[in-house]
């Protein structure tokens, strides 16, 4: 059942990694002369020049510097008044109705991005940021029906996967890992149905074979059967089969005793919480299941807690197929991007900063990348990866070991990047246009009949997201 352990491939892709592409910043020589304009940055990594910010801060002072040089220009830290956390789009476009955004270049949290995109705060980039050198997915992130409005600067890809562990399934005999199920082929419903039916006999009275939110699995396991629960291109699909039949599929794994059964509560207002959901790391270590789920940056600690791990992808149903091992899952299996930020340029900026807003882009993708190398190399590959006509490897420090404890594992978590596609779930919930959170808690933990559920979710999603503005027509 052992996975092979790190060796030769691991050390030379490794060293492969070492010599990707120069970030755009370090193969350009061209300078500029804004006459030393003040630009207003904030949000994400524009956070580390905030002068009261604690830690070291040399690293991005120093990349602040070089590209206030390079284009006469200096950078004013500009956190809006008010800020508490989860206003930020509202008070940009408090400021833009007052004749100023108060910001130059912001690196926006999805959240924000919906009400800034429905009220048209933001610079349309579209026919310029061809100039901008990096892949197109990283574009994708702030293309809301083809109008592209920026970037991001994040390790798309990097989302919640299934993991396990390794030395709890060898303890009680299971012969095969979810990693090789998944990567023969074998992990359609059914298979993986047979296999957590399999383990349930042989785990002690209380552990579940798997543990996973309710939320979290309406956004993967749908991307999963070939659906994105709300597109880039504004339709609103989880009124879909691929849908119905993913959350249909958890609920049935809870009720056939499979799954850890969740509790929740409804408040006045219709909104559910959780009373008992067993999903995290530490349920996981406390043994109150056995597949779990994580994000990239939960792998680090995962081994002290757990001991050796694995790493598994997200089951399919009868709207994908499969003809022999994981790479010949049919195009439409996804994984889904839930959660992103984006830099984009508030409509007033290059009124109050003389600059055009793509050459403000340019500036901050300068910035990251100085500040974040690996970042700046994975992307400028994939543009020179789709410019010779290739297939990029999405992710930062793909082929590398990170955190993973075997090749097949980062193997698996490498190909997962390259099928991923944007979710803007998260962002219309906490938008209030739709209730995601509301619908997945009524199907998997109520048992409320999916089709019924959705159906209405959708029709009300539909019509609020139509008086926003967001949307037109659904396909």
């Amino acid at each position: 059942m052992r996975a092979k352990k790190f060796g030769a491939m691991a050390m030379a892709m490794a060293m492969a990694a070492t010599m990707m592409p120069m970030s755009t910043f370090a193969q350009e020589e061209e300078t500029y002369d804004f006459g030393g304009a003040e630009v207003r940055v904030f949000g994400n990594k524009w956070n580390d020049l905030d002068p009261d910010a604690e830690g070291d801060k040399t690293q991005y002072l120093d990349a602040a510097a070089q590209v206030e040089e390079k284009y006469n220009i200096k950078f004013v830290y500009a956190k809006p008044d008010g800020y508490d956390g989860y206003n930020l789009g509202e008070l940009i476009q408090a400021g833009i109705t007052a004749g100023d955004a108060g910001v130059d270049i912001l690196d926006s949290e999805p959240d924000a991005l919906i009400s800034l995109l429905s009220s048209g705060a933001l610079t349309d980039l579209t026919n310029d940021m061809d100039q901008i050198h990096v892949g197109s997915l990283y574009k994708e992130a702030v293309t809301w029906q083809d109008h592209c409005y920026g970037m991001t600067f994040d390790n798309v890809g990097d989302t919640y996967f299934m993991v396990y562990s390794r030395d709890y399934l060898e303890e009680i005999g299971m012969d095969v890992t979810p990693t090789e199920k998944f990567m023969a082929g074998e992990w359609s419903y059914d298979d993986m149905k047979e296999y957590l039916t399999e383990m349930k006999a042989k785990l002690p009275e209380g552990v579940y074979p798997i543990g996973i939110h309710y939320y979290h699995w309406a956004s993967m396991a749908a991307a999963a059967n070939g659906v994105i629960q709300i597109d880039s291109d504004g339709n609103i699909n989880f009124n879909q089969e691929g849908f119905i039949e993913a959350m249909s599929f958890y609920k049935e794994l809870i009720d056939e005793g499979l799954a850890c059964p969740i509790e929740v509560e409804k408040d006045e207002d219709g909104n559910y919480s959780d009373v008992t959901c067993y999903y995290s790391t530490q349920d996981m270590a406390d043994q109150k299941f056995v597949i779990g789920r994580i994000e990239a940056w939960q792998a680090g600690g995962l081994a002290d807690s757990i001991g050796e791990w694995g790493v598994t992808m997200w089951p399919w149903g009868s709207n994908v197929t499969c003809d022999g091992d994981y790479t010949t899952l049919s195009d439409n299996y996804y994984t889904a991007q839930s959660y992103w930020g984006s830099c984009v340029i508030p409509v007033t900026a290059s009124e109050k900063t003389g600059i055009e807003a793509i050459d403000l882009m340019k500036i901050a993708n300068d910035y990251y990348d100085l500040v974040q190398p690996s970042g700046a190399a994975g992307r400028l590959s994939a543009w020179e990866a789709e410019q010779a006509g290739e297939e990029p490897q999405i992710g930062f420090d793909a082929g590398t070991a990170r955190d993973f404890c075997t090749e097949e594992d980062y193997e698996l978590y490498d190909w997962a990047h390259n099928r991923v596609k944007y979710d803007w779930a998260k962002p219309f919930d906490n938008a209030k246009i739709t209730s995601i959170w509301n619908l997945a808690a009524e199907i998997i933990a109520e048992g409320v009949d999916a089709r019924s559920a959705a159906d209405s979710a959708y029709t009300a999603a539909v019509e609020k997201a139509t008086e926003m503005g967001l949307i037109s027509e659904q396909k």
